[in-house]
């Protein structure tokens, strides 16, 4: 068996002042279960290492890898807040309903919402197909496409009315 580590301890005496002495009692009690001469045998230990510049080093490296996380965590906020204006921006509605589009929408996206806007109840789809004067083939892709992103709901108790979500239809013929 290898021999193990046990280090020989000595007994030693020594006076300090009373403040100090309260200052070791504190930190025992605080960081070392009241074991003052664990808490002195720590204190010798990280200040030696302090004195041969360990400890420095190691809190520079702690503080390099800080800056680095602030660095990081800079950019993170940058870009969220990138994402948050670019979001905005581009759902933004007005107050009376106006500006529900948006530069990816498709010519027949933006005319179901324009004819939505005008109707008080709701179109079901033939209606809208018919109305709008486009084929089945090219309302049926824009309306799902405007239903998925929350523009548009389906209403009734069949589910097969289609209004715009979130606008009271009084509101928006009324005016504020």
């Amino acid at each position: 068996m290898a021999d193990e580590y046990r280090p020989e301890f000595i007994r030693r005496k020594f006076t300090i002042t009373e403040s100090l002495d309260e200052v070791l009692k504190q930190m025992a009690d605080r960081y070392y279960q009241g074991n003052v001469s664990l808490c002195l045998r720590a204190s010798i230990e990280s200040y030696r290492e302090i004195l041969e510049g360990e400890g420095y080093m190691a809190t520079r490296r702690i503080e390099r890898q800080l800056e680095n996380l602030v660095d990081e965590q800079r950019t993170l906020l940058m870009e969220i807040t990138s994402v948050r204006s670019g979001l905005q921006e581009s759902h933004r509605e007005s107050a009376d309903g106006q500006q529900l589009t948006e530069p990816s929408m498709t010519n027949e996206m933006v005319r179901i919402i324009e004819l939505l806007k005008t109707t008080g109840d709701g179109l079901e789809f033939g209606d809208l197909v018919e109305q709008l004067d486009l084929g089945m083939h090219k309302v049926q892709p824009a309306l799902g496409r405007l239903v998925d992103r929350g523009v548009v709901t389906r209403t009734g108790e069949d589910g097969e009315r289609f209004t715009l979500a979130g606008f009271s239809q009084h509101y928006l013929r009324s005016g504020p």
